[in-house]
């Protein structure tokens, strides 16, 4: 009963908790007061529910399984078969839950409890009979645990046979019968009185690590309690287990190091375990979880020591050692001293003597009197280093923010690393300056020529014509080393044939490195015509793939052309024996042996480079196994024994030499870095037209794709991440797929190698297969892509670091007001700016797709020009060198990726626009460094700073340009392209399908699958924050596409793998056609057809308006074409239109379109004819304005949104600015006071617009704040306008030119999403983050103080909208467990932080009849309470009937009958577990309630004067409903979060629903009597 009374207190506290919240919902201790208590409630109630568990007698404990009836053991039987049976049936279970088998898994549980009774028994029998007093008690304890876990194992059954395709289920009982395993081989130790094998203990208590880890990472209470339970048993048999070995070793150095590792195991244990009890105590506290993670991690360090111990490997030591170093180092950039100080004194000191006394063993092991100096050699530099190490260490903790400390800490860790790389070195035997495997020795002289003769290009392409003689001449001498390098390799190779190639490319270079020289000195006197800067890139490409082509001829040969080259020797020789050529035997005997001298130390060089340990030992191995086999066969050669003999002998070593091939290999990822290097020989081979050299590469694809895909197949068989292993093999399905088009690609290469056509297929073909190695070498490596559930999981770990960084920035922020000269004001800032970096870092990568890249750099270039603008405005000298270092990086990053993009896109119209970018902003660049120059030098001149203005807004323009250029907005036109590129695809593959043509098929499902993204992607954008769509009852495009997309794989493979086959062609079609309705719902959704037309007009305008800014001709003359072909497409496209009344409104509206395209053209020919006057091109830009008016007019006019219709009123108002621009230069005062006036009026309707907008239901928070303030400045904008009086031209026209800036800002915050802000606050906040870090010492106290708080604004802004993406993903797809829980408390603690304070208080009536079920716990014969029958879904359908018969009965309103729906939806939602959909039904329950409690305290008001006492009974009735709709909203959350089924939790909510149905009746049957009986009302 102390139980029971514990949580009835426990409860009723919560009541109090919960009122006090109520009454004061903004104090930040209630409501932490609160979630502590609920914590702690539901603690309580785990433990309850574990008594219950205990109590029930449904689930057999072990001591208590019934007996079998018909069958009786025999006491003699054997325990260990016992064992082993059970052990079996166990395994069977395990595998059928990783294969999905739950037929398998279903057998398994019907043999466990016999079976486990039969192990009991005997087992404890067995025991009886034990003398040994201590293995009596190691079986006993066995048996307790066993006896322990058993019922938790048929609860593990039970839950996975009831829903087997539920993971966690498969999770549990996998987890479960590997303790219970661990369990049963313990049992058979200390049966058989065998000692556990220390590595095998070690390697259980370390999955028991990662199980907590992975608990804890996950919010899993249920796999992190169980992992708990298990961690004392584990942890004791370790370190008996290690101690065991240790007394047993007979080598002191070993036996020292592992007592070691033992007695830091035991000091870290309690650490351990303190840690693991508060996170079970408090699992949402991050500092709870940061101490965990720590402690964990240690732990497992520390075991990894003592394995080592172990195993006495000292190369494992050195890799230990290494990490050490490499966590000091980058520790010590960040500044993060306590890190620097924890591993140099708790990892450096053991790790450093266990690598020492390693190695010394291993020398003295070693045969090789020089081999065994090296080694010695090298742990007397590592140990007179080490307490360098420490020294540095400990002074940088002393003074951490001292350059000279830090640079003095990093110069000795890279000493130490040096130290350490020769060490691995003389261990493996490596000579000390050899070269690792195909290396050339060009490599330094041709990265520096390949460089230079770049330099050359990009000077010449910037006219810089002082500079470009210097530029020559550095390549010219980078020329001479490289061929003079290529010269003295010539000299070294003895095959004549590579010798000879590598003069006729020495021969090229002498012809092309001239000539590239001289369109460089052409192209700088004429840098402005295109032709001539591509001919000059022609010509240094074509200097720089000479300059590959000797790196490739002068790579040695790879180790398996050497070992490839021995077994032809070996061939050889067995030849030479038979024939009794003594002479040619002992010739190639010696041959041989170089070659598989050359074999070992190549593949010595691989084991020491590869980034798996286990395959490092598999090839030492391999080399040990060659040794042995080459050392027989010399042996016998020189005995001469006879030829069968040695026959036998030279094929072992052909199997050892294939082996160690296979073993050197076998590295999934240096596969496909092979197979990367390959490709770009394919390319370079490609672009150079060099039929020999693509052939010779082209040849090796196939093999090398094939080593890929089974190597990584292989690796992901081994993968214990489901997740991981099925993204594994999800991108090696990709490469598998893409590998016969790259073939395909070569193939048509070599036929017509000068096709221009052929070959950019190649090259897309190459760069796709490139980019899925790079997504598979990912996959592999566990970094997570973006949008994915682990990268929602990532952006909330990000979000918390920085929401704990957060509150120490108000802390310096409020400390800079109080002490403004405190010095250490800066340092500190400095510091958290550093230490934002690394969840900055994790932030973009978990939320940034790769095409988001662009918009960022471009983004992070717009603040560089802002912050130069106003250093430069300020006079601040010493910031205006940072900001332009920083303006100049940033444009750098940003062209780069323009210049990258153009070469992947397909769409020749991006490609123009990417490049033209790319060219703007080079050339825009030192017109804004001029100015701020000029503006510093005569700060006070109006002149120079309207110059440096001007030219900050270009460059922020052409910023904006190749944002948009890189993703275009346009989605209803994407979307209707994508749709017809899917159709023509699809037409081809059946086609292609019905000739049995596999590459035509293969090349339509390429093209129809990016078809597919493409439509997805702009689908998903265009139904952004304010163009969302209603939700129907009809099943949403975006969920059926992606279920259609999910199939796409499977139709594909059957299709290819057999199109003959009607059932394939068949299910490929039906799959068609679906995507086809799908698309086409998805189309007329958002009226893609109808604006796709409108907005091919306004691209053309674009064009127009980039051609005139950049005084081009043919993109000027080109666009206008464009224009009026698809302003006539337009018309032709309107008068289609079916319904009459919205053509003729369309008609109307785009009448005028035929003269403003008149017009604008006009007017681009007119500044054409005067390119330098800039007056002429604004001109154009204002005309365009006029014109896109009646378009934006059409778009809102055809499909109705709030967009459009405030992207509608802005539009007007930048056709209004054009007119005042035009009455400026008109003169006629009159004139201009009616356009100033019209624009003003525009301006006030255009933030009205956007006002009303910022109110649509369904808006973020964020997109709310965003449209009202932007309102709010058009109202301003227009107050001022229309107080500004014409005369003032001056000030007009500077206010006219801001009202447009403004206005185009507010159509990009119409368009923006989550991500788009999230870019510009991450940019901002990063910007603001370098001048801290490279200015604050400089900075006085005003400009700190501003810097801090604008970081503090704009980090609450990034955490805010990162949540807000992270749900929109929830809603795109599955999430981890993780994830989902998260998002749904944020939601629960935005509903606590938003209750109203006049809240009535929680009734406490209705809290305890929550937990009234829970009254009788203690009791162990009380059966379990049946509140509710049914379960929980069905209860809540049951009570959606109930309310709406009591709604037709009592004629109720539409408040009672919307809860009723909303109950039947969450009744559905529960039943498909859509765990998102049942928070949003729970609040719409929680809403109607209160809705309907509205109309209840209308009827109390109007009932009191006339009867009392109804009057009472209804407000009890709002109270209790109340109650009710809290609770639901609540316990639904917690339901929706919860990992596994709760029934108790389930029970408890099942009857809040009961309780809510009763009260719904009642309250409708006692308005019925108040209405029909009291007020007299007709109902």
């Amino acid at each position: 009963m102390d139980q029971a009374k514990r949580l009835r207190d426990g409860a009723q506290a919560l009541i109090n908790d919960v009122n006090e919240l109520l009454a004061d919902p903004k104090n930040p201790d209630k409501k932490k007061k609160a979630k502590d208590r609920v914590d702690g409630l539901k603690d309580l109630i785990r433990d309850a529910k574990k008594t219950v568990q205990d109590n029930r007698t449904d689930i057999p404990t072990a001591k208590d399984m019934p007996s079998a009836p018909t069958k009786s053991r025999n006491p003699n039987t054997d325990p260990l078969n016992d064992i082993d049976k059970l052990k079996k049936i166990l395994d069977k279970a395990e595998n059928g839950a990783k294969a999905h088998a739950p037929q398998q898994v279903r057998e398994s549980s019907d043999q466990f409890p016999p079976a486990a009774r039969n192990v009991l028994k005997s087992a404890g029998e067995a025991a009886k009979g034990i003398p040994q007093p201590q293995r009596k008690k190691l079986v006993e304890d066995a048996l307790a645990e066993l006896d322990k876990i058993m019922p938790q194992d048929v609860k593990s059954f039970d839950n996975y046979n009831k829903q087997p395709n539920h993971q966690p289920n498969a999770d549990n009982l996998i987890d479960d019968a590997q303790d219970s395993k661990d369990i049963l081989d313990d049992l058979a130790r200390a049966l058989k009185g065998e000692k556990e094998d220390p590595i095998d203990a070690i390697d259980k208590l370390a999955r028991n690590l990662d199980r907590l880890d992975n608990g804890a990472r996950n919010d899993n209470p249920p796999r992190l309690n169980k992992a708990a339970d298990h961690l004392p048993r584990l942890s004791q048999n370790a370190l008996r287990a290690a101690k065991d070995a240790a007394q047993a070793n007979r080598n002191p150095n070993q036996k020292k190091q592992i007592l070691d590792a033992v007695d830091r195991l035991e000091k870290q244990l309690p650490k351990e375990n303190k840690a693991v009890n508060n996170l079970i105590q408090k699992p949402k506290d991050a500092p709870a979880k940061k101490d965990f993670f720590d402690e964990n991690q240690d732990t497992k360090d520390i075991l990894d020591d003592l394995r080592n111990a172990l195993l006495g490997d000292p190369l494992a030591a050195i890799d230990k050692l290494l990490k050490d170093m490499d966590k000091i180092e980058q520790a010590a950039k960040r500044g993060d001293a306590p890190k620097v100080k924890k591993v140099g004194d708790n990892d450096i000191p053991p790790h450093g003597r266990d690598c020492s006394q390693l190695c010394r063993d291993a020398a003295t092991k070693t045969p090789n009197p020089d081999q065994r100096k090296r080694i010695n050699d090298c742990v007397d530099k590592l140990d007179a280093q080490l307490p360098k190490d420490r020294q540095s260490i400990d002074n940088f903790a002393k003074q951490p923010t001292s350059e000279p400390t830090k640079e003095k800490l990093l110069d000795d860790a890279d000493t130490t690393k040096k130290i350490l790389e020769d060490l691995k070195r003389a261990l493996l035997g490596l000579d000390p300056d050899a070269a690792p495997d195909e290396i050339s020795p060009l490599q330094e002289p041709a990265k520096s020529a390949k460089g230079s003769v770049q330099h050359v290009a990009d000077t010449a392409k910037k006219g810089d014509k002082p500079h470009l003689p210097k530029a020559v001449e550095d390549a010219r001498k980078d020329i001479d080393e490289l061929k003079k390098s290529a010269k003295d390799a010539a000299d070294r190779i003895s095959d004549p044939i590579r010798k000879q190639q590598i003069f006729d490319t020495l021969d090229d270079l002498d012809t092309a490195f001239p000539r590239q020289v001289a369109k460089a000195r052409d192209t700088v006197q004429h840098h402005d015509q295109p032709h001539k800067v591509k001919e000059l890139q022609d010509a240094t490409d074509a200097v720089k793939d000479l300059i590959d082509e000797l790196l490739d001829e002068t790579t040695p040969p790879t180790l398996s052309d050497n070992a490839q080259q021995a077994q032809k020797k070996l061939a050889d020789l067995t030849a030479a024996k038979q024939a009794g050529n003594e002479p040619e035997v002992q010739k190639l005997r010696d041959e041989i042996d170089d070659l598989v001298g050359k074999v070992g130390d190549q593949a010595k060089h691989i084991a020491a480079n590869t980034q798996t340990p286990q395959h490092a030992k598999d090839v030492m191995d391999a080399i040990k196994d060659l040794d042995s086999k080459i050392g027989n066969l010399n042996k016998d050669v020189l005995s001469k024994q006879p030829a069968p003999k040695i026959k036998g002998d030279a094929d072992q070593v052909k199997g050892a030499l294939k082996n160690i091939v296979d073993k050197t290999n076998a590295d999934p990822l240096a596969a496909i870095d092979r197979l990367i290097k390959t490709l770009g020989k394919v390319d370079n081979a490609s672009k150079a037209e060099d039929k020999p050299k693509l052939k010779k590469s082209g040849t090796k694809v196939a093999p090398q794709g094939k080593d890929v895909v089974d190597l990584c197949r292989e690796a992901a068989k081994k993968c214990p991440d489901p997740e991981q292993k099925k993204r594994i093999n999800d991108c090696v399905d990709d490469v598998a797929f893409e590998l016969p088009h790259e073939l395909d690609a070569i193939k048509q290469n070599l036929d017509k190698m000068s096709d221009p056509a052929v070959k950019k297929n190649l090259k897309d073909e190459t760069d796709d297969l490139v980019d899925l190695l790079n997504a598979l070498k990912n996959a592999l490596l566990g970094k997570p892509p973006p949008n994915q559930p682990k990268a929602v999981g990532d952006v909330m770990d990000a979000v918390n670091q920085i929401n704990n960084i957060a509150p120490q920035l108000d802390d310096v922020i409020k400390h800079i007001k109080d002490s403004p000269n405190d010095p250490q004001n800066a340092k500190k800032l400095t510091q958290l700016a550093k230490d934002l970096e690394t969840p900055f870092q994790q932030l973009h990568d978990s939320v940034l797709d790769p095409e988001d890249e662009i918009p960022y750099a471009a983004e992070s270039l717009k603040q560089a020009v802002d912050k130069l603008k106003d250093k430069a405005d300020k006079g601040d000298g010493k910031g205006a060198v940072h900001a332009t270092k920083e303006m100049m990086d940033a444009k750098k990053d940003l062209v780069d990726k323009l210049n990258a993009a153009a070469q992947h896109t397909d769409d020749p119209e991006q490609k123009k626009d990417l490049i033209g970018a790319a060219k703007e902003i080079d050339k825009l660049l030192p017109a804004m460094v001029n100015a701020a120059k000029d503006s510093l030098e005569n700060p006070k001149d109006p002149a120079k700073q309207l110059k440096l203005h001007d030219a900050a807004r270009a460059l922020k323009k052409a910023a904006d340009r190749a944002a948009e250029a890189s993703v275009p907005k346009n989605d209803e036109k994407i979307m209707r392209d994508a749709e017809e590129r899917a159709k023509d695809a699809i037409a081809r593959i059946r086609a292609a399908a019905q000739k049995g043509d596999k590459p035509g098929m293969q090349k339509g499902f390429k093209d129809l699958r990016k078809a597919g993204d493409d439509f997805q992607k702009a689908y998903r954008r265009r139904r952004g924050p304010i163009n969302f769509l209603p939700k129907s009852g009809e099943e949403d495009p975006l969920a059926e596409l992606k279920k259609l997309w999910d199939k796409f794989g499977v139709n594909r493979d059957k299709l290819l793998e057999d199109p003959k086959n009607p059932k394939n062609l068949d299910n490929f079609n039906n799959w068609a056609d679906k995507l086809k309705k799908v698309q086409d719902k998805a189309v007329d959704q958002v009226g893609a057809k109808k604006i796709a037309p409108i907005q091919d007009v306004e691209d053309a305008i674009k064009h127009l308006e980039d051609g005139v800014r950049r005084s081009d001709p043919a993109a000027v003359t080109q666009a206008a074409k464009d224009l009026i072909d698809r302003a006539n497409k337009l018309n032709k496209h309107v008068d289609s239109e079916p319904d009459t009344a919205v053509k003729q409104r369309l008609q109307k509206t785009l009448a005028p379109v035929k003269d403003l395209i008149a017009d604008t053209v006009n007017k681009a020919k007119e500044s054409l004819q005067e390119p330098n006057n800039p007056d002429k091109k604004k001109r154009v830009k204002e005309a365009a304005d006029r014109l896109r008016y009646p378009l934006a007019q059409a778009k809102n006019q055809w499909v109705p949104e709030p967009a459009k219709e405030a992207a509608e009123k802005v539009a007007k108002a930048k056709a209004d600015v054009a007119d005042v621009k035009d009455a400026l230069r008109g003169g006629d005062p009159n004139k201009l006071k009616d356009a100033i006036a019209k624009l003003g009026d525009s301006l006030g309707n255009a933030g009205k617009q956007l006002k009303k907008t910022a109110g649509t239901a369904g808006l973020a928070p964020w997109k709310k704040q965003q449209l009202q303030r932007a309102g709010d400045n058009l109202d301003n904008l227009a107050e001022k306008i229309k107080k500004t009086p014409p005369t003032d031209k001056l000030v007009v026209e500077d206010l006219a030119d801001h009202i447009g800036e403004q206005l185009d800002n507010v159509l990009q915050a119409i368009d923006s999403e989550e991500k788009d802000e999230l870019i510009r606050a991450k940019a901002k906040a990063k910007s603001i983050m370098a001048s801290i870090k490279a200015t604050a010492d400089d900075m006085d106290p005003m400009s700190l103080l501003e810097c801090a708080q604008d970081l503090s604004g704009y980090l609450g802004s990034m955490m805010n909208l990162s949540m807000d993406w992270a749900k929109n993903q929830a809603n795109e797809g599955p999430l981890t467990d993780k994830a989902r829980a998260a998002l749904d408390l944020d939601d629960l603690l935005r509903q606590i932080e938003n209750t109203k304070v006049d809240d009535a208080p929680v009734n406490t009536e209705s809290l305890d009849a929550l937990l009234a079920s829970l009254n009788e716990l203690n009791e162990p014969s009380a059966p379990v309470p049946q509140v509710v029958t049914g379960t929980f879904e069905d209860v809540v359908a049951e009570v959606a009937i109930e309310v709406k018969k009591s709604v037709v009965k009592h004629k109720g309103n539409k408040e009672s009958k919307d809860v009723a729906d909303a109950l039947q939806e969450l009744a559905n939602a529960a039943r498909a577990g859509k765990r998102q959909q049942m928070i949003v039904s729970g609040r719409a329950i929680s809403a109607h309630i209160q809705q309907f409690i509205k109309q209840l305290k209308d009827l109390s008001d109007r009932v009191a004067s006339k009867n009392p006492m109804y009057q009472d009974r209804l407000i009890r009735y709002t109270h209790t409903l109340k109650n009710y709709a809290t609770q639901m909203k609540i316990m639904i959350s917690v339901k929706a979060s919860s990992i596994e089924r709760d029934a108790d939790a389930d029970e408890s909510l099942a009857s809040i629903t009961r309780g809510l149905g009763q009260m719904m009746t009642e309250a409708l049957n006692t308005t019925e009597i108040v209405k029909v009986t009291i007020l007299k009302e007709p109902l």
